[in-house]
């Protein structure tokens, strides 16, 4: 077990690893050189951009992303690798230490936020179940956290059915977002088929500061 990771909540196996995925959901994605684009677009053609960058990173709903998550707090830090498969019906969620040993698998139907079961498999102890990730990491860590929301944000865009502030750049991409009491800061974006998406995500809330960084993604037909 990665004594980073145990570093969270050492009080308790189940909790500091149910931590550890809530830094994953706020992640950023990579697959291709990176963006570098020094043209700057008139207020209209920002606005056009954002709404093509938008639908096409909306209509993405199939994907599997590797990469490495960090959450700082004042009291603790911590980081897994870790992998994500996504698909309209299911979602799976692995996480892993340095040495490639499984610390958790998060499992279920449907949409990270609203799944009807939802498990946390944890080697060597019972798995967790409930009706929602939400409900899951409220009940392993007293933790509120919005997992309907992530499935846009991971994509750089914000969620539907919640006011945001955003902030473009240059290009037509996010650079920030306000949402949720979340302020989510987008770093650099590279090609993934044909769609720009969020290499690095930093998003913070109540002291709370999530790194995400992503080597791998692969968009599935």
């Amino acid at each position: 077990m990665s004594k980073e990771c145990l570093s969270l909540f050492p009080a308790d196996r189940v909790s500091t690893l149910v931590v550890c995925l809530f830094v994953l959901f706020l992640s950023g994605c990579a697959g291709g050189p990176s963006t570098k684009s020094e043209v700057v677009l008139s207020d209209e053609a920002l606005q056009q951009a954002w709404q093509s960058n938008h639908a096409r990173a909306k209509a993405i709903t199939r994907w599997e992303v590797r990469g490495r998550a960090g959450v700082v707090t004042k009291e603790q830090s911590g980081a897994v690798t870790i992998r994500w498969d996504r698909s309209p019906a299911a979602f799976s969620i692995y996480m892993s230490g340095p040495l490639g040993q499984t610390l958790a698998r998060l499992e279920g139907q449907g949409e990270v936020g609203s799944s009807r079961k939802i498990t946390l498999d944890v080697p060597g102890q019972d798995p967790v179940t409930a009706t929602s990730a939400e409900e899951l990491l409220y009940r392993q860590t007293g933790w509120i956290l919005p997992f309907s929301s992530l499935d846009y944000w991971l994509r750089g865009i914000p969620a539907p059915g919640e006011g945001y502030v955003r902030v473009l750049n240059a290009q037509g991409y996010l650079a920030e977002l306000q949402q949720n009491g979340w302020r989510v800061v987008y770093g650099s974006y590279r090609n993934v088929k044909g769609v720009r998406l969020p290499e690095k995500i930093k998003a913070e809330r109540d002291g709370v500061r999530v790194i995400f960084s992503i080597r791998e993604w692969s968009l599935n037909s």
